[in-house]
């Protein structure tokens, strides 16, 4: 699917998904008189994560282990960060929140789903739904706004990875290389591999 511009397109649902639940939280805890210290709210995020990505940036990440592909929708800028807070305060770990505030959480999530039906936004699964006990439930997407494997931003990706994984001494991202990669980069990197040790392991 093509977008005139991806950047605002997603700017735009996620605002409307921040909107719905921070709504459906406050009559929920109006409703419920809870002290403004345990309010979970949402907001999107601004930091750099959350933000287009370079090539060269996406494969930083990979290198991190924070990311498990090199054609990601944050390098087409189809993609935003949401962050989860209590009072204020940025919460990471979400299943003791929702194990804490069952109630509040329940309308979180109904209401999270179903803006991201009514919106067509997709977790990084490329579903439609708030997978929070997944490894990146707070990345929101527009379907369709990933990179075709052959895309040159992906090619460049992956030659940092591999001279960095292969050349550099950096360590290898497993889950990427063995499960969670798509087999279109898996195959890339078997075949850099192949021909790496056809020139002895030292590269071009």
């Amino acid at each position: 699917m093509a977008y005139e511009d991806p950047g605002k397109e997603i700017r735009r649902r996620v605002d409307a998904l921040v909107l719905a639940v921070n709504s459906a939280l406050l009559a929920h805890y109006q409703k419920n008189k809870t002290n403004a210290k345990e309010q979970i709210s949402v907001s999107v995020a601004t930091g750099a994560g959350g933000q287009v990505r370079t090539p060269e940036e996406q494969a930083a990440y990979l290198l991190k282990g924070t990311s498990w592909t090199c054609n990601g929708s944050h390098m087409a800028d189809g993609a935003k960060h949401i962050l989860v807070k209590q009072g204020g305060q940025v919460v990471w770990q979400l299943g003791n929140l929702a194990s804490k505030q069952k109630d509040a959480w329940g309308v979180l999530v109904k209401t999270w789903n179903g803006v991201m039906n009514t919106q067509d936004l997709r977790n990084f699964k490329g579903t439609k739904n708030f997978d929070y006990p997944g490894s990146d439930p707070l990345h929101m997407e527009l379907p369709d706004s990933r990179l075709m494997d052959n895309d040159p931003r992906v090619i460049k990706c992956l030659e940092v990875y591999a001279k960095a994984t292969r050349l550099e001494g950096k360590a290898k991202n497993l889950p990427y290389e063995t499960t969670k990669g798509s087999q279109s980069q898996k195959d890339w990197l078997k075949a850099y591999d192949t021909n790496l040790a056809k020139l002895g392991g030292k590269g071009k």
